[in-house]
């Protein structure tokens, strides 16, 4: 009886967490940058606000629980970080995710020692990362993503952006 029970509960689980899934055939979300802002400035490091748009090219919509990413600027990793926010990519829309990226000093000098080298008041950058998509037992998905493009630095200052020049996925 004991086992028959314990069967039943476990053939149950089962049913329950393949229904709170996602389907197995998932294209990726497609990520660009779409603006970024100061947030904080103080001696040690700054605080960015990076606006992500992110479009859902599948047609049912994506939970997702958080994501992971990383920043470079000129192939130099400045920032990475995570975040816990719950939200969910509607299907065949788009959804914008803000995230904070924190940079030091230090880092941020030898960017601008760059740009001041190159002659250019612009920086080529790449964010990457994955969301963590699913629902139900199946939300640690991974569905990552890998953007590059080029900034100019009126874009720090609130003036305006380029467009990206390439958008990557994985």
């Amino acid at each position: 009886m004991f086992l028959n029970r314990t069967v039943v509960v476990g053939v149950v689980t089962l049913l329950l967490a393949a229904c709170g899934g996602l389907p197995s055939k998932i294209d990726p979300p497609s990520v660009s940058l779409s603006d970024i802002r100061i947030v904080d400035v103080n001696l040690m490091e700054q605080t960015f606000a990076l606006k992500l748009r992110v479009q859902n090219p599948n047609a049912f919509d994506i939970p997702v629980h958080g994501l992971n990413y990383r920043v470079d600027l000129n192939g130099q990793e400045v920032a990475h970080g995570v975040n816990n926010q719950s939200f969910t990519f509607p299907a065949l829309g788009e959804e914008f995710v803000e995230v904070r990226a924190v940079t030091s000093l230090n880092n941020l000098l030898q960017q601008l020692t760059e740009m001041a080298r190159r002659g250019t008041p612009s920086v080529n950058y790449r964010i990457r990362g994955s969301f963590r998509a699913g629902s139900g037992l199946n939300s640690i998905v991974p569905l990552p993503f890998d953007q590059k493009g080029e900034v100019g630095l009126g874009s720090f200052m609130g003036i305006g952006k380029q467009p990206p020049s390439e958008n990557k996925y994985l």
